[in-house]
C-alpha cells in the first residue's frame, strides 16, 4: 500500500486533508466511517437485545436529571455487560456469540468481541503522550480514546474520568460520555476507596453505586422519615438476612440505598417479602437470585426488577 500524502484526501472517507484527520498524531479519530457505522448499528442491536429479552434490566421510570439518566445508563450497563448470569455467561457474551458473524470487517468483529471484556473504572489523562490517551489509576493502564467520548474542554480543570471504555476499532470509546472531575473530588473520592475497591473487578460489579458515589460524593448512612411499610421491608431484611453478611459495607451500603430509595420514590409496598429480598441479594456475595426468592417466597423476576429500582440509590 502506497504511502498517503500530508494533502491528499484521507482514505477513511471524512473528507478532510491527511494530515488534518487521520495523519494527525495529536487527535484519535475513528479508523475509518465505515467501522463507525457498523459498530454503531452493532450496538443499537444491543440495546434491542436487552429491550426485547430482558426487559426487567430496563428503568421503570422516567429520568428526572441527566445524573438520574446516567445513572440508570451504568446500572443498565452492569446488567448486561457486567454480571454473570446462571451459567456463568453475560448478556454481552451472549449476544457477540450470536452477532459476531453478521459483522463482515475483520476489526469491527475484532471489537465486537472485545465488548465482552470492557473495562470499567476511573482514568487520567495522559500528560506524557501526544494522542488523547487515558490512563487507569488502578492499573497503569492506557487506551486510545475517540475525542467526541471525552469532554476535552475539561482536560485542564478536571482531568479524572469515570466511566466504562468499549473498544470501537483502533480506539476505545466511553459509554456513555466520560465524567470528569477536578484534582481535588478526585482525591476525596479515592480516599473513600479501600485497597480491594480499587479494581476494575470491583467496578464491574459496582458501577451504579459507584457512579453514585463519584459524582455525590455520598458516604455514611443517613436518617429519612421512614413510614412503616418501609420500616416492615428493612426489619424483615434485618432478620433474615445471613449473618455472614452484617457488618459488611455492602449490607451498610444497602441498608443507606434503601432509605435513599424510599424517601424519593414513595414507593407502593404490596408484599414486603419482595423488597427485603432484593435488599439481601444485593448485599450478599455467592449466591444467586433464585436462591433468595425461594427463601422469601417470591418469583426471581419482581425482585429482580426491584434490584433494578433500588440499585440507582447506592
Amino acid at each position: 500500500m502506497s504511502k498517503v500524502g500530508r494533502n491528499e484526501p484521507c482514505p477513511c472517507g471524512s473528507g478532510k486533508k491527511y494530515k488534518k484527520c487521520c495523519g494527525n498524531s495529536k487527535v484519535i479519530e475513528f479508523p475509518s466511517v465505515t467501522i463507525k457505522e457498523e459498530l454503531d448499528r452493532a450496538f443499537q442491536r444491543f440495546q434491542d437485545h436487552i429491550v426485547n429479552h430482558y426487559a426487567e434490566l430496563l428503568p421503570t421510570s422516567k429520568p428526572q436529571s441527566q445524573e438520574e439518566h446516567l445513572g440508570q445508563f451504568f446500572s443498565l450497563l452492569q446488567g448486561s455487560v457486567f454480571d454473570k448470569q446462571e451459567d456463568g455467561t453475560t448478556i454481552m457474551d451472549d449476544f457477540v456469540e450470536q452477532e459476531k458473524e453478521k459483522v463482515s470487517r475483520p476489526l469491527s468483529k475484532e471489537s465486537l468481541v472485545a465488548w465482552t471484556d470492557a473495562a470499567a473504572g476511573v482514568f487520567a489523562l495522559d500528560d506524557h503522550e501526544d494522542a488523547v490517551i487515558v490512563k487507569s489509576v488502578f492499573d497503569d493502564s492506557t487506551f486510545s480514546i475517540v475525542k467526541e467520548s471525552i469532554p476535552l474542554e475539561d482536560i485542564a480543570s478536571a482531568p479524572y474520568y469515570f466511566g466504562v471504555l468499549m473498544k470501537w476499532g483502533d480506539v476505545h470509546q466511553f459509554m456513555p460520555i466520560a465524567i470528569p472531575q477536578d484534582e481535588e473530588r478526585f482525591k476525596a473520592y479515592m480516599e473513600k476507596l479501600s485497597d480491594e475497591q480499587k479494581t476494575e473487578e470491583y467496578f464491574t460489579a459496582h458501577l451504579a453505586e459507584q457512579f453514585r458515589m463519584w459524582v455525590r460524593q455520598e458516604t455514611g448512612e443517613r436518617e429519612w422519615d421512614a413510614r412503616p411499610e418501609d420500616k416492615e421491608v428493612l426489619d424483615l431484611f434485618e432478620e433474615t438476612v445471613e449473618d455472614d453478611v452484617v457488618g459488611k459495607k455492602a449490607y451498610d451500603r444497602v441498608r443507606n440505598a434503601w432509605g435513599n430509595f424510599c424517601e424519593t420514590e414513595v414507593p407502593t409496598i404490596r408484599k414486603a417479602g419482595v423488597f427485603a429480598a432484593a435488599l439481601e441479594f444485593m448485599a450478599s456475595e455467592n449466591v444467586t437470585k433464585k436462591q433468595i426468592a425461594e427463601k422469601y417466597s417470591v418469583s426471581p423476576s419482581s425482585m429482580t426488577r426491584r434490584i433494578k429500582e433500588i440499585e440507582v440509590y447506592m
